[in-house]
């Protein structure tokens, strides 16, 4: 009794609902969208409006629906000109087979083999999604993680979180001076330092591979040139 009163007085925070009972999916097919249960429109629409979200139903729940018709709803609604769906390497072949069935008119891209995404194939295949219209991309987690990224990236995000690490460091020195209750080097700026010498060598060698490479290098097909504007990934947890 006491809880209701709170809530009904004084309680100004309430969780959010999203109610997805307004979308139709005129490319599903129809067998499936008959099945569509409230709670996976409701899903659908939070993705669709919020751009990105954690879809925590339980095993039997229907995240597999969700998930590919947030990729290829995104798509028809012009929210996501080329979504990407990363499965685990054990559900693979039936995320596919899912999505087929799902929307079985849909151009859906995918290594057909395991050899279709390994060696020189990989470039073309990377190709093949940097210059199609897809509706929706599936990889499995470890194809995801082999698609390479250029070095140029690398060593931009290696430099922010460098500095950010020398500020940090900074920032401990002016904290603890020269305390000598804490000793010469307390254990956080030992760490610090051990971080900033391993991004130093890191951002270094990059760099120097980059000057190696000069302009005359051959161009592969990376991340950046691949165009995903949205990554839909099942079990992420893992």
């Amino acid at each position: 009794r006491l809880m209701r009163s709170y809530n009904d007085w004084l309680n100004v925070f309430a969780p959010r609902h999203v109610d997805g009972s307004y979308l139709t999916f005129p490319t599903m097919n129809p067998v499936w969208a008959e099945r569509m249960r409230p709670h996976q429109k409701d899903a659908i629409a939070r993705n669709l409006q919020d751009g990105g979200s954690g879809i925590y139903h339980a095993v039997g729940f229907g995240k597999s629906l969700v998930e590919i018709a947030t990729g290829i709803e995104g798509k028809r609604m012009g929210i996501s000109p080329k979504p990407m769906w990363v499965v685990p390497k054990i559900t693979y072949q039936q995320a596919i087979e899912q999505a087929r069935e799902i929307y079985p008119s849909a151009r859906i891209l995918y290594p057909e083999t395991e050899s279709a995404f390994q060696g020189e194939n990989r470039q073309v295949f990377l190709n093949r999604i940097a210059t199609g219209d897809w509706d929706l991309i599936i990889l499995s987690q470890e194809q995801f993680g082999a698609i390479p990224m250029q070095d140029e990236t690398r060593a931009a995000y290696l430099s922010e979180r460098l500095a950010e690490l020398q500020e940090a460091y900074t920032a401990e020195l002016a904290s603890t001076g020269e305390d000598p209750g804490r000793g010469a080097r307390g254990s956080s700026q030992k760490e610090l330092e051990k971080q900033i010498n391993d991004l130093s060598v890191s951002l270094q060698t990059i760099m120097d591979r980059i000057d190696a490479r000069g302009d005359s290098a051959e161009r592969v097909v990376a991340w950046e040139d691949l165009g995903i504007s949205s990554i839909i990934v099942d079990e992420s947890q893992d």
